[in-house]
């Protein structure tokens, strides 16, 4: 073999191998160079495109979704804690109910409240034994409400005793009455129930108990 021709061949192998590794580059299966998709290097003949992460419509649509869970959650635990307060006010009116029948069973007639007949738990003579004298003898203490004055809502939430009012109905009740004679009001956190001045426009109650 002559020296071109060893020339020749050295060419063409260098010209082939080039052709080889660019059809590898590309991938381009049929030359030697060329690997299956399992052990392809990741960015070896796949498009840019393919590699990105999420689209900004992808995003939206997550946060759209997060955002709409957390109302969901976040309302329900407000519901659960309204209806938690509204028990709590329930198992109070029944607590001082008690108290003051014992009182009267023992007495003859239901506690005063400072002079006046009336006592509310938003004020601090709620609890005062010189004033609603059931405490405590019987009842150790005697619960305010939950809320106990102006809510956000602009309402005011407080338990109110009434001393010589007599309850007529679910939600009346008539005054003067005697010592005989007692209501008990609260506030419930609930729109659908009825509402009625307890004493003055300032205190409107939609709960009453009594004799």
């Amino acid at each position: 073999m002559g020296i071109r021709s060893i020339y020749n061949n050295v060419i063409m192998n260098n010209m082939k191998n080039k052709l080889e590794k660019n059809n590898y580059q590309k991938g381009f299966p049929g030359s030697r160079f060329w690997r299956s998709s399992s052990s392809t290097p990741k960015n070896i003949g796949v498009s840019s495109k393919f590699t990105t992460g999420f689209t900004l419509i992808e995003l939206l649509v997550v946060i759209s979704i997060i955002s709409l869970l957390s109302s969901i959650v976040l309302a329900s635990i407000s519901n659960a804690r309204v209806k938690t307060r509204n028990a709590q006010r329930y198992q109070d009116m029944k607590q001082i109910k008690n108290a003051i029948e014992l009182y009267f069973a023992q007495n003859g007639f239901y506690p005063t409240c400072g002079g006046s007949g009336i006592c509310e738990s938003a004020n601090l003579t709620w609890t005062s034994t010189s004033t609603l004298a059931i405490v405590p003898t019987y009842i150790s203490r005697v619960n305010n409400d939950p809320i106990n004055g102006w809510y956000s809502d602009g309402k005011i939430y407080s338990y109110m005793y009434l001393r010589g009012s007599k309850k007529t109905g679910v939600n009346t009740y008539t005054s003067p009455g005697t010592t005989t004679d007692y209501i008990l009001g609260m506030r419930l956190e609930d729109s659908s129930a009825p509402t009625y001045n307890f004493v003055n426009s300032s205190y409107e109650m939609n709960y009453l108990d009594g004799n």
